[in-house]
């Protein structure tokens, strides 16, 4: 069974995520997740797979691949896989959870998802190789206890330094900005290609049957650290990309589907592309800006289909734009 960094690895990454969002894509992480955080979740998609209607995921969680290829064989062998894979999931959810017709339900697993896998991501093993189960099956000793080559990876050597996933994240969170630009740019694929290759290394060093102790992990925590520290600013990169890009201006062709005057905050509601909570954009009109447009705009607008431009933003998990000036929106 694949578990990927285990509890303390994961958490971390969720923390060094949360220091690293923007305003606008917390604000998103928050309204979704209500108190729970990333480091919460972090774990999720590890805790639900030995439920039987849940373990169609496991796939989801790795990917098999041959040794020792370049970046251009390693791409070629990803993309010719068709089964489910680390790499599908990842792009499947990352999709989801930045598209603003997802539905509620689904942007939160979606989150769940992403937060986890791309921790799982960044673990060596976990885009390795097939024959040895991404190194389950290769057996040895930590500390003078039984364990495996995976396991040694996944939680082994982290707990050996600390079980304080918070402490850890303050640690280990050492990216500089010339760091965060140059890792937030780098594409899944490149993230799995360096799991990859730090993997053959791995293998290479052949410590199946031996028992393994401080020399090992003074030699390959620094390499923990950096995967653990790479994990946390690219899923921060993510979310903010997924939720800021919709803070610019945005141009919204869609058809009100419904539309109402909340007389108590003197807000007026249209929705956009669907009736609400399936609504692709909610439309924002408030107070006194109201009384800027020739009759009520929920029936000005009703059942037409209209252009409004404006800067957006995430409420309750939908696009919002808050049109101050009916110069904003044009009946198509």
């Amino acid at each position: 069974m694949l578990i990927s960094w285990g509890r303390v690895g994961h958490e971390a990454v969720g923390y060094i995520a949360e220091a690293h969002l923007t305003p606008k894509a917390a604000a998103a992480v928050k309204d979704l997740l209500g108190n729970e955080t990333l480091a919460d979740i972090s774990t999720y998609a590890d805790e639900i797979r030995p439920d039987s209607f849940f373990q169609f995921t496991a796939p989801w969680h790795y990917i098999d691949v041959p040794a020792h290829e370049n970046f251009a064989q390693f791409q070629a062998s990803v993309l010719a896989q068709t089964a489910t894979n680390l790499y599908t999931a990842l792009l499947h959810w990352e999709h989801d959870l930045a598209d603003p017709a997802t539905n509620r339900a689904v942007k939160i697993f979606a989150l769940k998802m992403v937060v986890h896998l791309i921790g799982d991501a960044h673990q060596p093993l976990h885009v390795a190789r097939e024959e040895d189960k991404g190194g389950n099956t290769i057996t040895l000793e930590f500390e003078n206890e039984p364990t495996n080559l995976h396991a040694l990876w996944d939680t082994k050597m982290i707990e050996h330094k600390t079980t304080d996933a918070r402490a850890l994240a303050t640690e280990w969170d050492f990216a500089t900005a010339a760091d965060i630009k140059s890792w937030q740019a780098d594409t899944l694929m490149g993230w799995l290609y360096e799991s990859n290759h730090v993997s053959n290394h791995i293998y290479d060093e052949n410590p199946g049957g031996q028992n393994l102790g401080q020399a090992y992990y003074d030699a390959h925590i620094d390499l923990v650290r950096q995967r653990i520290d790479q994990a946390g600013i690219r899923l921060a990169g993510v979310l903010n990309q997924s939720f800021d890009a919709l803070a610019k201006d945005t141009s919204v062709y869609e058809k009100m589907h419904d539309g109402k005057h909340l007389k108590g905050s003197q807000t007026t509601l249209l929705n956009l592309g669907g009736a609400y909570p399936n609504q692709k954009i909610t439309i924002a009109i408030k107070g006194a800006d109201r009384d800027k447009f020739k009759s009520s705009p929920e029936t000005l607008y009703a059942s037409k289909t209209i252009c409004v431009k404006g800067p957006s933003e995430i409420y309750k998990s939908r696009p919002k734009i808050v049109v101050t000036d009916p110069q904003q929106t044009t009946i198509q």
